[in-house]
């Protein structure tokens, strides 16, 4: 979060999921791993039923938020790979602050009254074990949402992301050509290569400050 923060290069789209992440994980790591510590150590919960409710809470929404956070990393890399010329248009820091606002307010909207239902009685009670036994009706759709659901997306995406990758490394695996999108400052590029012919058609356009000049397509042999 700090070499984002000083460094204007690394303050791009992607950076940002990464630095949502970077804080949920820095959550876990300040308030729940160091009582999951004392709690190990001393085989009991010495801070009280409070505490333990509040522990229980921040475990499972920022964990539930990290999960979802690399589903948005999965799918912000696929969307790079697979279409990089809209990714560059379209896929601003607004709309990935949208994204992470949801998953943040998701999380803080569905396991807080969950837990606090199962739990409301050890409010300013003492609770040595600190223990959270909620019902079948409640368990089968947090471990969908929590672990089955992001699981199965971020293997759809990254198998999908890595399809598309070979087949951008290896255009000659792909006998129906590959498409390459580019997006660079001021111009768009198509390449288009084929295995017949071996011809690199090249065409784009160059922005000036008021005016568009079009240029036109450009067919290059190659030997």
């Amino acid at each position: 979060m700090i070499l984002v923060r000083c460094d204007k290069k690394l303050q791009t789209t992607s950076n940002i999921y990464v630095v949502s992440l970077a804080m949920a994980d820095l959550i876990m790591g300040c308030i729940v791993f160091p009582a999951t510590s004392v709690y190990t150590i001393h085989q009991y919960w010495p801070f009280g039923g409070t505490a333990c409710t509040l522990w229980i809470i921040v475990d499972w929404c920022c964990g539930s938020i990290s999960i979802w956070h690399v589903c948005l990393i999965g799918y912000d890399r696929y969307q790079a790979v697979a279409k990089p010329l809209m990714y560059y248009t379209k896929n601003t820091p607004q709309i990935a602050i949208r994204r992470i606002a949801a998953t943040w307010l998701l999380a803080f909207s569905t396991w807080p009254p969950a837990v606090l239902y199962y739990r409301w009685d050890k409010f300013g009670a003492e609770d040595p074990n600190c223990i959270l036994l909620p019902t079948l009706k409640f368990v089968w759709p947090a471990d969908l949402i929590l672990l089955l659901s992001p699981i199965i997306v971020m293997i759809i995406l990254y198998v999908k992301t890595t399809r598309k990758l070979k087949m951008l490394i290896h255009p000659g695996h792909n006998r129906e050509g590959v498409n390459i999108e580019a997006s660079i400052v001021g111009a768009s590029i198509t390449m288009s290569d084929t295995l017949d012919g071996e011809v690199a058609t090249v065409s784009g356009h160059i922005l000036h400050d008021e005016s568009q000049q079009v240029q036109e397509p450009q067919k290059v042999t190659l030997a």
